[in-house]
């Protein structure tokens, strides 16, 4: 005689492995209703929609629907018993015939993409022509922003005014120097001249940086950044930033970058 321990873990065994029977069914593109109701079929075979509801804990009214979109996926099957509607499953081997027929699908969509990608890339190209902006805000819209500078790879340039960071912005700036001297990338960088500033250039060298401090008539108040054909503007007070996408326009930018350097004080003279 089975005691009711025993009858519970029996019982606990046969809904895990229906569970796991129902998530397959799912992963072969069943709703989690249409697995209920199909598996409530199975187990009854030739039943009535309300037999099926019982079975499948699932509305009646609910149940015709779903039935409904069985009977169009090839699973289920209809017919007259004593004057009335009944249900009948189809076998589970139809369920590779329909991923077989969604594989196909997939694989002529496929095709079909790859016939017109010539143009949309064309597409693409002749849109480079314009300028790319793309917004940014909070504080981790700006560390995107400054993350980016570090996974386009290339040496680059910026301005930054330090006293505008905030404590959170100048934790965030100290990890992020090491990892992009790790990535060996150098960078030049104007920087406005405060306690904060005048620590962190003596780090120049081994963080593979050059600065200069701007000159104190110069009130800096955004950070620039100029990095591949990219320029990303900056205020960290507004915790906003834009990044403009335009070789031009960064072009430009760098034209202006040289004369600030130019007119700002290496660091070694502000020792």
């Amino acid at each position: 005689m089975v005691c009711s321990d025993q009858q519970a873990v029996i019982s606990q065994k046969g809904n895990n492995k229906m569970d796991s029977v129902e998530r397959s069914l799912q992963q072969s593109g069943l709703s989690d209703k249409e697995a209920k109701v199909y598996v409530a079929s199975l187990e009854l075979g030739s039943a009535l929609a309300s037999e099926i509801a019982k079975k499948s804990g699932i509305k009646r009214a609910t149940v015709y629907v779903v039935l409904d979109e069985l009977i169009k996926k090839g699973l289920v099957g209809t017919t007259k018993k004593d004057k009335k509607l009944t249900f009948v499953p189809e076998s589970p081997g139809k369920l590779l015939v329909g991923i077989e027929d969604r594989k196909r699908h997939l694989e002529e969509t496929e095709a079909n993409v790859k016939t017109v990608l010539p143009e949309l890339k064309s597409l693409f190209e002749r849109s480079g022509k314009v300028p790319r902006i793309r917004f940014y805000a909070g504080l981790e819209g700006i560390r995107q922003i400054i993350q980016e500078a570090l996974e386009v790879g290339e040496d680059y340039c910026h301005i930054v005014p330090t006293k505008t960071y905030s404590q959170t912005m100048l934790n965030f700036a100290e990890g992020y120097v090491k990892r992009k001297a790790t990535a060996g990338i150098h960078t030049r960088v104007i920087l406005d001249k405060i306690p904060w500033s005048l620590e962190h250039v003596k780090h120049d060298q081994e963080e593979n940086r050059e600065s200069r401090f701007i000159p104190a008539e110069y009130d800096i108040t955004t950070g620039v950044r100029i990095y591949g054909n990219r320029v990303a503007l900056i205020s960290y007070q507004n915790e906003i930033g834009v990044v403009i996408e335009d070789a031009e326009i960064a072009k430009m930018m760098q034209m202006f970058f040289e004369v600030l350097w130019n007119v700002s004080t290496p660091t070694e003279e502000a020792k």
